[in-house]
């Protein structure tokens, strides 16, 4: 009993050791990526910010747009319309050589 008394001790003791030295070596790791942590996440607020600024200009953009008619997809159907009326011209200017 008192020999497995001392083995139960000594492997706490072993456990506790081992413990200790990965707590030491987290706390290594830990002070040497928090810096880089914090620079990332202040990146990151500056790149957040710029991004909703810029919805917000898209935003206002739209409505500005809209107040003069613009609808969104409209200008691809003139643009189609455009096409096809050009070929149109075209077909219509052809010379065709007579026989």
């Amino acid at each position: 009993m008192i020999v497995d008394a001392r083995l139960r001790v000594t492997q706490a003791a072993t456990e506790q050791e081992q413990a200790k030295l990965k707590i030491k070596d987290f706390e290594t790791r830990i002070s040497k990526d928090e810096p880089r942590a914090k620079k990332a996440a202040d990146q990151n607020k500056s790149l957040l910010s710029a991004l909703e600024n810029l919805r917000k200009d898209s935003s206002k953009l739209r409505e500005r747009l809209s107040k003069i008619g613009w609808e969104e997809g409209k200008d691809q159907g003139m643009k189609k319309r455009k096409s096809e009326l050009q070929d149109n011209i075209r077909k219509l200017t052809e010379v065709k050589p007579q026989f």
